[in-house]
């Protein structure tokens, strides 16, 4: 292939000329491979597939409009061509317009999936990626696959097989066997881009290393500059770091808004975020992804259903015997090429497919692909269900627990003999008149029926409450709670 310093042609001339030097700079670009598309979301982009790094001459590499353009000049510059603002724009508005007439393709962050594989992006510069199929794992050079970079995206080591995945924790801070087979299963799960993902959720005390369990896991899969980010203030901002980043994480969590508790439940199993266009009042811009996310903190904090059923959670016991920074951090660098081989010697197992039972936990999906990938991990398939429906029945108890209104319907069941019908203003009235706490009671009828389709599968599960809504042509009237009888 040929090399950056072939982009430029002698032929290249009149550069003083505003035009011409657009035209010299579209040259570079058709030089190096240049293609402008737009992507799922109709974002703008340009991929090159000659003159690239050495050894990588033609490696695909795909940047946003704007970076694509910035390696242009950086190509034209080493021609001692230094571009104008005005040529810059123009280039811009040109391959602007080629992306628009072209056919849209797919862009991935950090993994994605082509024609039965599935590929990481190493993050090097040489943009070499593994390809995993069901027999095995290869580090290869030629990519089918549009991987973008966020500016904060660091590289994967290049994976080593014959690890150990034991070795994982003389650098992790988790003994609890159960919470260990939960920790692998969220890694292996995060590497096989179809989902869908859980959420991971470290908690201990302080001192615990919970800011370190983070890192290590994250670097792992996703490595970033910021991975100890704070939370997002709205869906666009969470929209944004999902366009850049393959795992979210968070760091230090005291609690987490009931919005921002919804956005992660969407995102684990597929959402879309829409916000107004930039520089436009009638335009929608729309994200559409589905990311696995990694956060920590003093206190468990995901006490909506939605997001708890979806989270594995875990808890840091205090350290007993401490280490240097240094000489941990040391220790994982060495460690992490063999424990990233072992994690994808497990993913290919998942990827094949044999009889897994029919009697699947909630995320169905997930715990099928953990269950084909659990002899790789060095445990039963079993000890992964127990483990797993273990953390879901703690949720589900932790959110009966932190919830004021249950007890209150328990309350109002007890004093009814087990059965309640009426509608949602009728129930709101009724509950605040037997509410010792009126806080405990949600503000209005409205609130009161999503408080029930919120806490409905675990008022079944854990409280044998039943909820029936008849259908309106019914003669019954909005709601009947019943207590099963035993």
């Amino acid at each position: 292939g040929r090399g950056r310093g072939d982009a430029v042609s002698e032929e290249d001339d009149c550069l003083d000329d505003r035009k011409c030097s657009t035209k010299f700079m579209l040259g570079i670009f058709k030089r190096l491979g240049g293609e402008a598309f737009k992507n799922q979301d109709g974002q703008d982009f340009v991929c090159f597939s000659a003159g690239g790094p050495e050894g990588a001459e033609d490696a695909r590499r795909t940047y946003s409009l704007a970076a694509g353009v910035a390696e242009l000049v950086k190509v034209a510059v080493r021609a001692d061509v230094v571009p104008s603002r005005h040529v810059r724009e123009e280039l811009k508005e040109h391959l602007s317009m080629q992306a628009l007439a072209a056919e849209p393709r797919q862009t991935h962050v950090r993994l994605g999936a082509h024609d039965g594989a599935i590929y990481l992006d190493l993050g090097d510069p040489t943009w070499r990626a593994v390809r995993v199929t069901a027999d095995s794992w290869k580090i290869v050079s030629d990519v089918p696959i549009n991987f973008i970079r966020g500016k904060d995206a660091k590289p994967l080591p290049l994976p080593v097989r014959g690890g150990n995945l034991g070795r994982l924790w003389d650098l992790v801070n988790v003994t609890d066997d159960h919470d260990r087979v939960l920790v692998l299963s969220w890694l292996v799960a995060t590497l096989y881009p179809l989902g869908p993902f859980t959420g991971l959720s470290i908690v201990g005390n302080a001192g615990s290393a919970k800011t370190t369990a983070l890192h290590f896991l994250r670097g792992l899969i996703d490595p970033s500059v910021t991975d100890d980010r704070g939370l997002p203030r709205d869906e666009h901002a969470l929209a944004i770091a999902a366009s850049r980043n393959w795992v979210l994480s968070f760091d230090n969590l005291s609690g987490i808004a009931h919005w921002l508790s919804d956005a992660l439940a969407r995102v684990t199993t597929g959402g879309s975020f829409g916000d107004r266009t930039k520089y436009s009042n009638d335009s929608e811009t729309t994200f559409k992804f589905r990311r696995p996310f990694l956060v920590n903190g003093i206190v468990d904090f995901a006490e909506r259903p939605d997001l708890a059923q979806r989270c594995i959670n875990v808890r840091l016991a205090p350290i007993k015997v401490r280490r240097t920074e240094s000489e941990i951090y040391a220790e994982y660098e060495r460690e992490r090429p063999r424990l990233l081989g072992c994690l994808l010697d497990a993913v290919a197992l998942g990827m094949a497919s044999p009889p897994i039972p029919a009697d699947l936990p909630r995320m169905a999906d997930f715990a099928a692909f953990i269950l084909r990938a659990s002899p790789a991990l060095g445990h039963a398939p079993a000890k992964f269900i127990e483990a797993y429906q273990g953390n879901l029945d703690d949720s589900s108890a932790a959110i009966l627990d932190s919830d004021e209104l249950v007890p209150v319907i328990q309350k109002l069941l007890d004093k009814h003999k087990g059965t309640w019908a009426g509608t949602a203003a009728e129930l709101h009235t009724t509950l605040l008149r037997i509410a010792t706490n009126p806080h405990a009671v949600p503000k209005g009828p409205r609130a009161i029926s999503a408080a029930l389709n919120r806490l409905e599968d675990i008022l079944l599960k854990r409280c044998k409450i039943s909820i029936v809504r008849p259908p309106r042509s019914s003669k019954s009237r909005g709601l009947i709670l019943t207590t099963a009888t035993k």
